[in-house]
């Protein structure tokens, strides 16, 4: 995975419960002010809102399930065949997948 694998879309993410401060803060996104919509809920510590720093830990998180998966070898558990595998053609495996 690589930058260009996402696409972010600035949004507002808060749960405003109160319609003045909701107003307020839809103008300054739609005012091009970001910074200011971050500001206000910032100056209102009760709002529930997503904040980069949770969106850094799952992007922390992704990167290193990547690492893991990227050392791991591919494993195949499926016996492919017409007739019922013997025990030795099955060792290590988990399914056998027969064709119809």
């Amino acid at each position: 995975m690589n930058e260009h694998d996402f696409i972010f879309v600035p949004h507002s993410s808060a749960r405003l419960r109160s319609k003045e401060t909701a107003d307020q803060h839809k103008k300054l996104f739609k005012a091009g002010n970001p910074a200011g919509a971050a500001r206000l809920l910032k100056n209102h510590p009760h709002l529930e809102a997503f904040t980069a720093s949770l969106f850094n830990f799952l992007e922390q998180k992704l990167v290193s399930i990547e690492e893991q998966l990227s050392f791991k070898k591919q494993e195949i558990f499926n016996v492919y065949s017409d007739t019922e595998p013997t025990a030795e053609e099955m060792a290590g495996k988990v399914f056998w997948n027969k064709e119809y």
